[in-house]
């Protein structure tokens, strides 16, 4: 029997898409479940069965507005309190990814709730990989920009980044990444499921895979090696898959 998988970042539309394909059983599995970031595009289908999850694939992920670490250093933004203060730098405007998103929501959330004094900010909604582009466009010239940054992602390997604390715990982060599946998968497919349910994947290792394969162009064999040591991106309780 043929599985179809889904593996997939905390970005863009593949959210909303991989929980809707398990619920209607048109996906199998899903690699990409940020938690609790996801929280609200994944509670409904968890709480009625129909979406399933099976173990923690990444854990010590990352999920939040950050800054490049020279803004960090230049202007001692380390904390999203002190983005008020500094709003005339990024002229008043958060960096996001595609409308609708969790991300996204959080940070408007965030502004009409004027957290940290955020209340006449703006959030520039576009999609990742336009939102990437103008990071990498104010990095290259080395000006201010804060935007919706995660981790793994290859951006944690190019460039230097700060993400930013939150105090007053307004931010739900991202703290794993976790194995979805469709109702009954593992009865219908225990061994895809055991297997599965034991894969791991390092965080910084990952990074580093998604800048091999997205940003290098190494083929994926390459791409799944990293460093000096050559370490293997995917393992199975500790084993090398």
């Amino acid at each position: 029997m043929a599985v179809t998988a889904i593996l997939a970042s905390a970005c863009g539309e593949s959210q909303g898409l991989g929980a809707q394909a398990l619920a209607t059983g048109d996906a199998d599995a899903y690699l990409g479940n940020w938690w609790p970031s996801q929280r609200s595009v994944f509670a409904k289908h968890l709480k009625s069965g129909d979406v399933d999850v099976l173990g923690t694939l990444v854990t010590g992920t990352t999920y939040a507005p950050a800054v490049p670490k020279y803004v960090a250093d230049e202007h001692g933004i380390r904390s999203l309190a002190d983005l008020e203060s500094n709003a005339d730098l990024f002229s008043g405007k958060f960096l996001g990814i595609e409308p609708g998103t969790p991300g996204n929501q959080y940070i408007l959330d965030a502004i009409k709730q004027n957290a940290y004094g955020l209340g006449g900010w703006q959030l520039v909604q576009s999609s990742t990989p336009a939102m990437l582009a103008e990071v990498e466009h104010h990095v290259s010239q080395e000006k201010p920009v804060v935007f919706l940054g995660w981790e793994p992602h290859w951006m944690n390997v190019d460039w230097e980044l700060v993400y930013l604390d939150d105090p007053q715990q307004v931010w739900p982060g991202a703290g794993e990444i976790r194995v979805a599946t469709r109702k009954d998968f593992a009865s219908d497919n225990p061994n895809v499921a055991r297997f599965l349910s034991q894969l791991k994947i390092d965080r910084d290792t990952a990074s580093e895979g998604f800048s091999n394969s997205v940003r290098k162009r190494f083929p994926p064999r390459k791409s799944l090696e990293t460093g000096s040591a050559r370490t293997p991106t995917w393992s199975v309780n500790g084993c090398v898959v």
